[in-house]
């Protein structure tokens, strides 16, 4: 039988709070949080990126610098470190390559991304050449086409590339404009979904025959909010039959967002408070019954059950010793 396990990836800047990844059990039933272990992860694990095959986890550190490798037990969710720090850059976001030989780095402070090879022992190798794409960049991702979308924040472009055997090639055109862009996801058809931060926007792009962007909708992150720009976007997620999206805001509004997607066009479900302060990451249950916030300044993890409809009901608030960062949820 399954089990279920959450991993939080922690620290702060400037060494005041020691990067750490904590695993947890998720009861399905109850939603209750049993923790399990807890490993040192450099200065400030940020992102974490994990083959479930492989049993396998990275984790960014974006105070420190370079990439960690670890395994994972299958029966204990436990990380076993492996292999020493690569790579220099700030990583602010990993994502795997199709085959797992490589991983993808989204560095903010150098404006770079990086691919970091996979060794056949499972741990990230020195990266090669980083590729400048623009600044504070701040995601990469790579759809079942192996086309990659990397979103510059501060230049206000999403870069668009194709990836082969390691290598990113520029597409063309080579870019896409957008507002503040944080975060990427791909829905089930390929399309592309998109956070801004700084931009009161959740927006929608499909393809074009020509390998373009165009854009499908755009809708408010803060529907009714006048202060929008007091909240900062952070995350955004699909459910697995891509029916609804969620995303979080913080600053003042503490919240996440839901749109129901299911017609085509995006209705929106509802805002809902985090239960916490700074909701910087959310992750998806793999199976879509419920959904979990990482409340960074607050130091508590809460979870929603989602309804049949997408609309979210807190069912759990716990407390946490670290400040939860990053949070993934799988099933092994």
């Amino acid at each position: 039988m399954k089990k279920t396990y959450l991993y939080v990836g922690s620290g702060t800047w400037g060494a005041a709070e020691q990067g750490r990844i904590t695993v947890y059990q998720i009861d399905r039933t109850t939603r209750e949080l049993t923790l399990l272990s807890t490993v040192e992860a450099g200065g400030l694990a940020s992102f974490l990126a994990i083959d479930e095959g492989a049993l396998r986890l990275f984790a960014a550190d974006e105070d420190d610098g370079g990439v960690l490798s670890f395994s994972i037990d299958r029966d204990s969710g436990a990380l076993t470190r492996k292999g020493d720090r690569v790579g220099t850059s700030h990583p602010v976001y990993l994502t795997l390559a199709p085959q797992g030989d490589a991983l993808l780095a989204a560095n903010y402070r150098e404006g770079t991304v990086d691919v970091y090879p996979i060794s056949s022992d499972g741990a990230a190798e020195t990266p090669r050449k980083s590729l400048e794409t623009g600044r504070h960049t701040h995601c990469v991702v790579l759809d079942p086409k192996e086309r990659v979308l990397i979103a510059n924040k501060s230049s206000d472009t999403i870069s668009l590339f194709s990836y082969s055997a390691g290598v990113l090639h520029e597409m063309t055109p080579p870019t896409v404009a957008h507002t503040s862009p944080r975060h990427i996801a791909f829905d089930l058809d390929g399309r592309t979904l998109v956070i801004s931060e700084l931009a009161d926007t959740v927006s929608r792009y499909n393809w074009t025959p020509s390998g373009a962007l165009s854009l499908e909708f755009q809708e408010k992150r803060l529907p009714g909010t006048k202060d929008a720009e007091l909240n900062s976007g952070a995350d955004i997620v699909l459910s697995p039959t891509g029916s609804f999206v969620y995303g979080s805001n913080r600053g003042t509004s503490n919240s996440i967002f839901a749109y129901d997607l299911r017609s085509g066009a995006a209705k929106l479900i509802g805002n809902y408070s985090s239960g916490g302060l700074t909701p910087r990451k959310i992750a998806m249950d793999p199976l879509g019954e419920f959904l979990v916030v990482g409340n960074q300044e607050s130091k508590n993890i809460t979870i929603f059950d989602i309804e049949e409809d997408g609309a979210l009901v807190p069912v759990l608030n716990e407390p946490t010793s670290v400040s939860p960062y990053f949070v993934t949820v799988i099933e092994l």
